[in-house]
């Protein structure tokens, strides 16, 4: 139903500690049953700890536990059908404080219809968790009617059907946000700050919040100033073709082959990570390069060279050159050799077996991802 493995297990033994607690006669609150559920999990499979969903999971519980009973107090509306649906929307954004930072650290981008899926999505659960208990129940003494299976399997497929919809909405998705770990720990900084300040006021308190907020505005002037001054040549890893990225600051200028068929989604993950802005005139890769001192010797099967007068410290074979690699190491006597995913298998073997024979370096980016050089 969820699609979550770490989900599944952190609401299964969430249920089972307050169960417990329960048949011994002894209260168990949210919070202690969470904290026993995920330590539980992480001592059977601690690397739960670096699940994404394990993170969304606990994060957006922890968040409604907490925040949810602030915002219940701001507004009691006496209209029942208003006060469900204030419900569910103190519901929604009491759990988007807690996973929206870190949705944006690792998706970058925010839906902007979390409140109305979650309008149809909380009660129909919560009427599909219902009657699946007794769905189960009826299956297993084998007296479960066709007419209950086929009702519950329609909900299902119809939850699944609104789900797809609204995911299917990509006007109301915000899309390729930047977001930084140090982004990420600030604003978790001035969550926990906030959520202090509101529950107890202080003058002291105040002042901490003021200081977080403070703190993440130089958090955005680092982010913005590192950017700016950050650059980089990158050989990436494109399978059967060869195409190098240079930044300069925000702007970065893709080098690729006339022949390829460059996509912005290839390039997507990199640009939105770093923050930087692609430059729409897109260059033919050349065959000599300097960046930062290093002079960058692309080698493909076509061209003609003069080892001997360019002295490179980079080696990039692309396309699968026929070159006695033992020769050209010997005469240009190159720092590295970069192998990129444009070429033979067979070629890449033979490049790597003669650059370990000559002691020089050897980077394959089918292996080793990316070839990044910084500034």
């Amino acid at each position: 139903l969820t699609g979550m493995s770490a989900s599944i297990a952190r609401a299964t033994t969430m249920f089972t500690a307050i169960a417990i607690s329960i048949l011994v006669n002894r209260k168990s609150g949210t919070i202690n049953a969470l904290f026993i559920s995920a330590f539980l999990l992480l001592l059977i499979h601690p690397l739960y700890l670096f699940d994404i969903g394990f993170q969304l999971s606990y994060l957006a519980v922890f968040s409604i536990v907490y925040f949810n009973p602030i915002f219940d107090k701001l507004w009691r509306p006496k209209n029942k059908i208003i006060r469900y649906l204030f419900k569910i929307f103190t519901v929604s954004i009491s759990a988007q404080i807690g996973i929206l930072p870190l949705s944006l650290y690792y998706f970058h981008q925010f839906p902007a219809l979390f409140f109305i899926s979650g309008l149809v999505v909380l009660p129909v659960l919560g009427i599909l968790l219902l009657l699946g208990f007794f769905v189960i129940l009826l299956a297993y003494f084998d007296i479960l009617p066709n007419v209950i299976a086929t009702l519950y399997s329609f909900l299902i497929e119809q939850l699944n059907q609104f789900i797809l919809f609204i995911s299917k909405q990509e006007d109301f998705i915000f899309k390729q946000l930047y977001f930084s770990f140090l982004m990420l720990i600030s604003t978790y900084v001035i969550i926990i700050v906030f959520y202090r300040l509101i529950k107890l006021y202080s003058y002291k308190r105040l002042a901490l919040f003021l200081i977080s907020i403070l703190s993440f505005q130089l958090v955005l002037f680092y982010e913005k100033y590192f950017r700016e001054s950050k650059k980089e040549f990158i050989v990436f890893n494109h399978s059967k073709n060869t195409i190098i990225g240079i930044r300069n600051g925000k702007n970065f200028v893709i080098n690729h082959s006339p022949d390829t068929l460059l996509k912005n989604t290839f390039l997507n993950e990199y640009l939105i990570g770093t923050g930087v802005s692609i430059n729409k005139t897109k260059k033919k890769i050349k065959n000599y390069y300097t960046f930062n001192k290093h002079k960058i010797l692309v080698i493909d099967s076509l061209s003609i060279y003069k080892m001997d007068a360019l002295k490179p410290d980079i080696l990039v074979l692309r396309n699968s050159p026929k070159i006695n690699l033992e020769r050209v190491i010997k005469i240009v006597k190159p720092q590295s050799v970069v192998v990129d995913a444009s070429n033979y298998t067979s070629y890449t073997k033979y490049y790597k077996q003669k650059s370990a024979e000559m002691n020089t370096k050897f980077y394959n980016t089918k292996q080793n991802g990316a070839f990044i050089l910084k500034r």
